[in-house]
């Protein structure tokens, strides 16, 4: 799991792989999932107390999604999907059912590393999603683990070949989706129980969707150093929540509540110039909408408690990448200049809640917009790029009708 520091020194974390079902000691196997007819899409039920992974349990990784409910039995183990670069749809994972989930390592977890989207014309109106549903009770998560878990990761962009070659632009992640509620339950509890003390704060659900870094530009002999690559943007992220819910979790672990993340890819640096000028930088990824919303149908309620020092109960922040480096230019030469940074995406939040933390500095509820730091410009023998120019950030919008407090 990749981990970054954010604004007060809280880390947030990145892309998560799903793991391979390790069936627990002593259950009966579980049963098979079957094919909803006329879809791609899997049906779970009865015994699935060993967990649910895509590619076992009778579920292809080409599948588009699946859903598990009428059980005869809780849930002992992860329900996970990691989904393969081939699989290129959006992908939905749905727990429905009064039985509960209990697991030692995640109770649901979703993943799409190494994404390779790209958009020519400009981010567009939407993307392939990654999504999960939870609806019911889940007692879950250790550290590095979170109860409920729906991370995108795009691929780096590949540096620049030859002589000067301009790095590749950083891929572009799917947009994740967390729901929380619908029908029958309209309702739960997520709590991240089990595990030892760990020095990272970990929330009991987490959606995150980052952008890939761009390629750094190759060093230039009979020309100038390469450009970087652009990095790319962070997926948007969103979670809704349908009926009362309560996101918890127990010391003296240090967990978080809610965290919604998109972040954008930091620019390539620039290439050197051994004989002539280095080459600019790329500028960094955009972060993307990330959005907290309480249905109005069947009035969404979050009641959120948080142990960990520094870290906000819920934490809403779109963060955009920085630009790159300069390249180094040549004794006579000038240095490239550094990349722009991203801009911040829209953060906004509505809705009924009751948040409180126990620990030292930690807010109930914190929503950022934050630009990417302009790139630094290269050293030059006869003279420096330039600085690049800071992204602009977004607005941070929350409505609500609760309250917050710090105890």
């Amino acid at each position: 799991m990749v981990a970054w520091s954010g604004p007060g020194g809280w880390a947030a974390a990145a892309c998560v792989l799903a793991p391979a079902l390790v069936p627990a000691t002593g259950r009966a196997a579980p049963d098979n999932c079957t094919l909803v007819s006329g879809t791609t899409t899997y049906l779970c039920s009865g015994n699935q107390s060993n967990g649910v992974v895509l590619g076992q349990s009778g579920i292809p990784t080409s599948a588009s999604g699946f859903t598990v409910t009428n059980l005869t039995a809780g849930v002992f183990n992860t329900l996970a999907a990691s989904l393969p670069t081939s699989n290129t749809g959006s992908f939905s994972l749905t727990f429905s059912s009064p039985l509960p989930i209990s697991a030692s390592s995640y109770g649901i977890v979703v993943g799409a590393a190494g994404q390779t989207y790209n958009f020519s014309g400009g981010y567009p109106a939407a993307t392939p999603t990654l999504a999960a549903i939870a609806n019911g009770t889940i007692t879950a998560g250790q550290p590095d683990k979170p109860a409920v878990s729906v991370t995108s990761g795009a691929a780096n962009g590949g540096g620049g070949g030859g002589d000067g070659g301009a790095g590749h632009g950083g891929s572009y992640p799917r947009d994740v989706a967390i729901t929380l509620g619908g029908q029958p339950l309209d309702g739960g509890t997520i709590t991240m129980g089990y595990g030892p003390p760990g020095t990272t704060v970990t929330p009991a659900v987490l959606g995150s969707a980052t952008g890939g870094n761009g390629g750094g530009g190759a060093t230039g002999v009979t020309v100038s150093g390469g450009r970087g690559g652009d990095g790319g943007a962070g997926g948007r992220v969103s979670a809704t929540v349908i009926g009362a819910w309560e996101l918890r979790g127990t010391s003296p672990v240090h967990w978080g509540a809610l965290q919604l993340v998109s972040v954008g890819g930091r620019g390539g640096d620039g290439g050197a110039g051994s004989f002539s000028t280095g080459g600019n930088a790329g500028r960094g990824g955009n972060g993307q909408t990330v959005s907290l919303t309480m249905a109005t149908g069947v009035p969404g309620t979050l009641t959120a408690r948080t142990t960990a020092d520094g870290l906000p109960g819920v934490l809403l922040l779109s963060q955009a990448g920085n630009g790159g480096t300069g390249g180094i230019g040549a004794t006579f030469g000038r240095g490239g200049a550094g990349g722009t940074g991203g801009f911040g995406g829209a953060v906004s939040a509505s809705g009924a809640w009751t948040i409180t933390t126990s620990g030292a500095n930690a807010p109930g509820f914190a929503a950022y917009s934050l630009g990417g730091v302009g790139g630094n410009g290269g050293d030059g023998g006869a003279f420096s790029g330039g600085g690049g120019a800071g992204g602009s950030s977004g607005d941070a919008n929350a409505r609500r009708a609760g309250r917050s407090a710090t105890a």
